[in-house]
Order: structure tokens, then sequence, then C-alpha cells
């Protein structure tokens, strides 16, 4: 499709609903992180550290290798795909660290 022909539409996720979707996995992955060491009674360790800090990088880390994959095959902007798999990968990971912390999850 040529880009002149193209109707431009508003993106489907904007930066606010982006950055606040973060913003609520940041805190989740922060209870998630207390959560477990409470449970399992160990203190601040590196290790655990390390995992926190993973949970709250890996769906950026996930969107910014999807994202230009997608950008290319689809034929839009990288920004407004970056987005909409950040959501995604968000997304996803709350319903799974609800999960997790509800016990249906091993």
């Amino acid at each position: 499709m040529n880009t002149r022909t193209q109707i431009k539409n508003p993106p489907l996720i904007s930066n606010a609903m982006a950055i606040i979707a973060f913003i609520i996995h940041v805190a989740l992955s922060v209870i998630q992180f207390n959560f477990n060491t409470l449970i399992h009674g160990i203190g601040f360790q590196q290790s655990d550290l390390n995992t926190l800090i993973l949970s709250v990088v890996q769906p950026v880390f996930v969107a910014g290798l999807v994202a230009p994959i997608l950008s290319m095959v689809r034929h839009t902007d990288f920004i407004s795909e970056f987005r909409s798999i950040l959501f995604l990968a968000i997304g996803l990971f709350v319903l799974h660290a609800l999960a997790e912390m509800a016990g249906l999850l091993t």
C-alpha cells in the first residue's frame, strides 16, 4: 500500500497507556518479588535481585525483538508496533504473575 493512499488512523495504544502499563508492571514485579521472598523466607540476595531486574526488563526486551520484524512485515512505524507488543507482553506478564501469586502455577 502506498503511503499517500494510506489513511492515517490514530494509534491503538497511546504513549500514556504504554507508560501506565509499564508503571503497573514495575509495581507488580516489586510486589511479586516481596511476596516470593516472604514465602520462601529468603532475604534480599543477589540472585533474587537479578530476578527482579530481569522480570522488569523482560517485556521491554521482547517488544524490542519483535517490533522491528512486525514493523517491516506490516509496513508501519517502529514505535507503534513497540507500544503494542509492550502492552501485550505486560498484559501476559500480569496474568502470569497473578496466577502464580494465587497458587494456580507452581
